[in-house]
């Protein structure tokens, strides 16, 4: 039996399941303002996250009035880092829109709905959702939300739900497009939020980077291909790869170590632990990958970390391997 769902502004439902409670799922058409999620006591998984908000105990949601000035001088700088060019009148006259504050484990945007604003994360962290490419990462300040809409003017790909804390400028998607209209930005931001969103797949890069090193990342990262049973070395395995499309196989001693495929990398030996490669690299089809150089990286302590763990599960399967 199909039950009718009457939307609300604020809706709050019973997620307990069994006989007596209800289940998440039969709420996830509901077109209310906001799900509120109660009656739970296990932690939400991604796809309850996706479907409705939660809250802890005590949260007051709050109408903003008045200026909030520390976040603007934060709003300035960001807004700086995310338009290189864009005038200080430009950017002064964005950073006076209002600023609005979001509960912790709030739905701000769905997937599939269009936005008509951009929102500039200020303050706290957002979580970035889409079950059906395993996508879950995680947003810091200085973070646009929005862009897909702005750029390709469709529904939001994501579903944003704040994890914290959350203050954001809220932005008219017409007006800030303007904005990059007269600035000649159009090209660079289209070619940003492409890499950015590409970048945010990739799990070397996916844990809450800030805008200003995913910027400099960005800026410096560049396109190389290489033919079918083409070697790649020299000055190739001195940058980070990030396969984009094809495979490239690693064989250590004449033996296949791995074969990678699109968003693994390689190349962080010469890069950022400058120590010579252990590995043959040749590609098994066309390829392309980015490639990003070292220095961007090398200051950026949980890169640094997961490069050297991914390092040292590889020569530990190499030494089991040779055992």
């Amino acid at each position: 039996m199909r039950v009718t769902l009457t939307p609300y502004d604020l809706k709050k439902i019973d997620i307990g399941g069994g006989m007596v409670h209800g289940n998440v799922k039969d709420f996830q058409e509901d077109t209310s303002g906001r799900l509120l999620l109660s009656q739970y006591s296990s932690e939400l998984t991604p796809e309850e996250k996706e479907i409705g908000s939660s809250t802890p105990f005590g949260t007051i949601d709050l109408l903003m009035k008045g200026q909030k000035e520390e976040f603007r001088r934060h709003a300035f700088v960001y807004l700086q880092a995310n338009l290189p060019g864009v005038s200080s009148y430009d950017l002064r006259i964005l950073i006076n829109h209002p600023i609005m504050l979001i509960n912790p484990g709030a739905i701000f945007l769905k997937e599939g709905d269009a936005s008509l604003e951009m929102l500039l994360l200020l303050s706290g962290w957002v979580e970035r959702i889409r079950i059906c490419d395993n996508i879950f990462d995680t947003l810091s300040p200085g973070s646009l939300i929005g862009e897909d809409t702005l750029l390709d003017k469709r529904p939001s790909q994501y579903t944003y739900r704040a994890s914290s804390f959350v203050w954001v400028l809220r932005l008219p998607i017409g007006f800030y497009n303007e904005v990059i209209r007269r600035n000649g930005l159009s090209d660079y931001m289209r070619r940003v939020a492409d890499l950015r969103n590409y970048l945010n797949t990739i799990s070397l890069f996916s844990e809450g980077l800030s805008a200003a090193v995913l910027g400099r990342i960005i800026d410096g990262a560049t396109e190389r291909n290489f033919q079918a049973n083409e070697l790649i070395n020299g000055k190739d395995i001195l940058v980070i790869n990030i396969v984009r499309s094809g495979l490239v196989e690693r064989t250590v001693d004449g033996k296949i170590l791995d074969v990678l495929k699109p968003h693994d990398c390689f190349g962080e030996e010469g890069a950022i632990l400058k120590i010579p490669s252990l590995y043959r690299l040749r590609a098994l089809k066309e390829t392309s990958v980015l490639q990003i150089p070292g220095e961007l990286l090398e200051d950026v302590p949980k890169i640094r970390w997961k490069i050297l763990e991914n390092y040292q599960h590889r020569t530990t399967r190499i030494v089991l391997g040779n055992d």
